[in-house]
C-alpha cells in the first residue's frame, strides 16, 4: 500500500508513540474458551478444579532465542513460565483466560485437576496452553468502553477525502538541510529534507478536523448484541476477540496419564494470530480499523 506524505506523517506519529509506550503492544487478547472434560468416553458433568502449568524459558519477542550465555537448549533448566487456574462447574463451561504468552518459549504443559473423586494429572498434554481458537471481528473501530462501530461506505468516502486534503498540505512544507538547520529532522518528501511550517500545520489540523467529522457516518454496534469478555483484574467487560474450544480426558483411574500431542497436530498458527490481534487493538485505539 502506497502512503502519501500526510499518511506517512500520521503513521510515524503512531510508531513513535508505540515505541515510547510499548505496554500497549502487550495487551491481553480477550478470549472466551469453552472447556469440556470427559471421562470413560462420556461427558463429565461434575465440577473440576484445575491448574495448567507450562514449562520452558523466557525469551526475546522477535527470535525467542535461548537466554543469553546459554550455549544450547540442553543446558536450560525448565521452569514454569505460564500458569492459570480455573474451575469448571460442569461439562461445557466457559473460562476467560486471555492466554498471554508473549516472551515465552514453551516445551511442555501439564494439568493438575481435582474432582470429588480425587486428583488426577495430565502430563505433557501439549506444547502450548492455547487451545483451538477462532478469531472474531465484532467491530471495526473502538472508541473506549461501550463505544464500538462498524465502518460504512459513507465513512470510507469521507475518510479518503480527508486524507486527500491532508496530502495537499505538502505544498506548504519548507525544504531544509539537516547539516546546518537544527529544526530539520529526518522527514523526506520527494527526495528532499523538509520541515513543518505554520501553514503546513494549520493545513493538517484542518484535514484532521475533516477526518474527525467523518465519525458521524459510523454505525454504532450495540454491546448487548456482542459476545463479551470479562477482565478478571478490573471486572470490565469488552468484546471478545477470539473464541476457543479445549477438551481434556480425565484418566479412568483418576491418577495420571501422559497425553502428549505431537507438534504437527497443535495449532501453532494461533500464535501468529496473537500478533495480528494485538496490532488490530493498537490500530483501533487510534481510531483506525482492521482490514
Amino acid at each position: 500500500m502506497k502512503l502519501s506524505g500526510y499518511r506517512v506523517f500520521f503513521f510515524c506519529i503512531l510508531v513513535l508513540y508505540l515505541l515510547a509506550c510499548p505496554v500497549f503492544g502487550d495487551e491481553m487478547v480477550p478470549t472466551n474458551t469453552h472447556v469440556y472434560f470427559e471421562k470413560d468416553g462420556q461427558p463429565f458433568n461434575e465440577s473440576v478444579q484445575y491448574t495448567v502449568s507450562c514449562y520452558g524459558y523466557r525469551c526475546d519477542w522477535s527470535t525467542c532465542s535461548p537466554p543469553a550465555r546459554t550455549e544450547n537448549r540442553s543446558k536450560i533448566t525448565p521452569e514454569i513460565i505460564f500458569s492459570y487456574s480455573a474451575t469448571c462447574p460442569g461439562y461445557g463451561c466457559t473460562i476467560y483466560e486471555p492466554f498471554y504468552l508473549n516472551y515465552r518459549h514453551i516445551d511442555q504443559c501439564d494439568l493438575e485437576g481435582t474432582t470429588k473423586e480425587g486428583n488426577f494429572t495430565l502430563k505433557n498434554f501439549s506444547t502450548t496452553p492455547l487451545p483451538n481458537c477462532t478469531d472474531l471481528h465484532q467491530f471495526d473501530i473502538g472508541k473506549g468502553y461501550g463505544n464500538y462501530y462498524q465502518v460504512t461506505p459513507e465513512f470510507t468516502r469521507c475518510e479518503n477525502a480527508s486524507y486527500e486534503a491532508g496530502d495537499l498540505c505538502e505544498q506548504y512544507l519548507s525544504k531544509c538541510n539537516p547539516v546546518n538547520d537544527l529544526d530539520c529532522g529526518s522527514w523526506v518528501v520527494n527526495g528532499s529534507y523538509v520541515k513543518d511550517t505554520p501553514e503546513s500545520r494549520a493545513c493538517r489540523e484542518e484535514a484532521d478536523k475533516k477526518r474527525s467529522a467523518c465519525d458521524v457516518y459510523l454505525a454504532k454496534v450495540d454491546p448487548s448484541t456482542m459476545v463479551m469478555w470479562k477482565d478478571a483484574r478490573t471486572g470490565q467487560e469488552e468484546p471478545v476477540m477470539r473464541t476457543c474450544e479445549q477438551r481434556f480426558t480425565i484418566p479412568s483411574d483418576n491418577r495420571s496419564v501422559s497425553a502428549f500431542v505431537p507438534p504437527d497436530r497443535i495449532a501453532h498458527i494461533q500464535m501468529h494470530r496473537v500478533d495480528e490481534l494485538i496490532w488490530c487493538r493498537i490500530v483501533q485505539m487510534f481510531g483506525g480499523r482492521c482490514e
